[in-house]
């Protein structure tokens, strides 16, 4: 069964694949979904009732460029650190459950 949004238009391009690269479960519950060629982060929010799951796309990094492959989460700090393919930074996402959506990624440069 299907549920959230129609994520069929979260790309560019005729394909429209390889949008998010593993998927990982962060302190809040929640899985998160590292954008490859998605324009944003995945954020599922798993519920028992199909209605009630939540599926959002947090951040707005542009379609293609296969910006980040995977990641692991650190249990400690509650963060996920996307690892960079072709993006110039790491991706840091913030899975603490307090944490506003808008403040969930941050960038932290490669040295």
């Amino acid at each position: 069964e299907e549920v959230g949004p129609d994520l069929s238009q979260t790309c560019c391009g005729p394909a429209k694949t390889n949008r998010w690269y593993g998927g990982l479960r962060g302190r809040d519950g929640a899985v998160y979904g590292v954008p490859y060629n998605a324009p944003g982060l995945l954020r599922i929010v798993p519920a028992e009732a199909a209605e009630d799951v939540v599926v959002q796309i947090l951040g707005n990094y542009g379609c293609g460029g296969w910006k980040w492959h995977g990641g692991c989460y650190h249990p400690e700090e509650g963060n996920i650190y996307a690892f960079p393919s072709h993006a110039a930074e790491a991706m840091v996402i913030d899975t603490d459950p307090g944490t506003d959506d808008d403040k969930r990624t941050s960038r932290l440069p490669i040295p």
